[in-house]
């Protein structure tokens, strides 16, 4: 469905082909893009038709080229791209200045934005910008993304936006919880501000729950990570269901582990299942269950 040309009032929007090539380059090398986007030190057409052979061939990004109906000129481009860093694909837009302030960004991003809303693949776009970046965060404000928090990738401060914010808020917060289980430092005070007051956590261990408190939970973990037993330990979510319901919500988050322990490869996996509820200071898990396979393994590194 997305490999589409598609047709608005005054546009059309083609998928990109290595004959635009001339207008990459130039587009590329607009100062608009060298100060918002980045300078991608392409310099000759033979370096857009690259360029756009890499996009092409990537199974992440997708851009299409906007050009006017009219004349059939070349205006800017939209662009699709699943970030490694977001968990929903990541849509953008760029226009050389003179075509500016004329409507024609806000109008081919939103036809994209509604032809990608109508397929079930793609429940949630996200867009980011930067902070300086202020016609971009109208744009999008205009296009009905709602601003969700402000996130840091590569040192540089970045504004997320995203269709659907809950599922958002949630998403950027249980990846942080998975982040933060990679903490090697004895400071996890923070990790309490995941949870309410309340928060029960829970094990199944061979058919039986165990009941553990926050700090029965951390302890070990605490200890593992800074007394050099586990080393190089990293835990992912690779896998999510999320219902939504007004101020509560249920996620079921697959996930993987390895690591190092005592020189020697350690791997896990589980399924979590994490209660949560909306509060004043934003979604916070209210119960946390989970079970481990039976997989896991330390085997010589």
């Amino acid at each position: 469905m997305i490999k589409q040309t598609y047709n608005s009032e005054r546009l059309i929007l083609r998928p990109m082909h290595v004959s635009d090539a001339p207008f990459i380059l130039r587009l590329l090398n607009s100062p608009g893009w060298i100060e918002f986007i980045g300078d991608r030190k392409i310099t000759d057409e033979q370096g857009a038709i690259k360029y756009i052979e890499n996009i092409d061939g990537s199974s992440e990004s997708f851009f299409w080229v906007a050009f006017d109906r009219l004349n059939q000129v070349p205006l800017g481009v939209v662009s699709l791209i699943q970030r490694t860093y977001l968990p929903f694909p990541d849509i953008g837009f760029a226009f050389l200045s003179e075509f500016g302030k004329q409507g024609f960004a806000f109008e081919a991003a939103n036809c994209v934005l509604k032809k990608l809303c109508e397929s079930p693949d793609y429940t949630t776009i996200l867009a980011t910008t930067m902070t300086t970046n202020v016609n971009s965060q109208r744009l999008l404000e205009r296009l009905g993304l709602l601003y969700i928090q402000n996130i840091v990738v590569e040192h540089e401060e970045l504004m997320l936006y995203s269709t659907n914010k809950e599922q958002t808020e949630i998403d950027v917060m249980i990846q942080a919880y998975y982040d933060f289980l990679k903490n090697k430092t004895a400071d996890w005070k923070p990790f309490q501000e995941f949870f309410t007051p309340e928060a029960t956590i829970a094990k199944m261990d061979s058919g039986i729950l165990n009941d553990l408190s926050i700090a029965d939970f951390l302890a070990p973990r605490i200890k593992l990570l800074t007394d050099g037993t586990l080393t190089d330990f990293s835990e992912v979510e690779v896998g999510q269901y999320t219902q939504i319901r007004d101020s509560i919500a249920h996620r079921f988050s697959s996930y993987r582990k390895n690591g190092l322990w005592g020189g020697k490869l350690y791997t896990g996996s589980g399924t979590k299942s994490f209660q949560l509820v909306k509060t004043t200071a934003g979604w916070k898990i209210h119960s946390l269950i989970w079970d481990e396979h039976a997989s896991n393994s330390v085997t010589q590194a």
